[in-house]
């Protein structure tokens, strides 16, 4: 009988948490960590979060655009650190999306704003570790670029 802590889940962090460093910080380590990226969605900043003191990233429909991030293989209870963390049931809610990999399609659990606004500009502190985060995985300058300019947009 496999215990439920063994079962192994797929996440999708596109914000801060896409930073090794910082995934580090909420569930201290995984099985598994490669570079993924969601099609038809839009990375937005349209949340405050009060202890970042600024915005956060969240999600978009948008059939022109895809959101680049990270694919941990977690378990349960590293998923609900990461519930925890992100705010479940206050100013995030959890979704299921398809991502694609290098080793193909997956379906993977991410976080989205539950309650979107306009435009929230992050601080320079959330924007380094999500930036520093993209690096790290070997995204080009071309996409941290995108990701600079959504951010810093008035």
């Amino acid at each position: 009988m496999v215990e439920p802590s063994d079962r192994k889940i797929k996440y999708f962090a596109y914000d801060v948490l896409l930073n090794p460093d910082q995934m580090r910080l909420v569930i201290r380590q995984w099985q598994e960590c490669f570079p993924a990226w969601l099609p038809n969605y839009r990375l937005v900043f349209d949340s405050y979060s009060i202890s970042w003191r600024g915005g956060i990233a969240g999600l978009r429909e948008d059939e022109k655009a895809t959101v680049y991030g990270a694919l941990y293989i977690i378990d349960e209870q590293q998923l609900s650190m990461i519930d925890k963390y992100e705010g479940l049931a206050n100013i995030r809610m959890r979704i299921k999306v398809l991502v694609k990999s290098n080793f193909g399609e997956h379906y993977a659990y991410t976080h989205v704003s539950s309650r979107p606004r306009g435009h929230v500009p992050p601080t320079k502190q959330y924007l380094a570790l999500l930036t520093k985060g993209l690096k790290q995985l070997g995204y080009s300058d071309k996409i941290i670029m995108s990701v600079i300019n959504e951010a810093t947009k008035r």
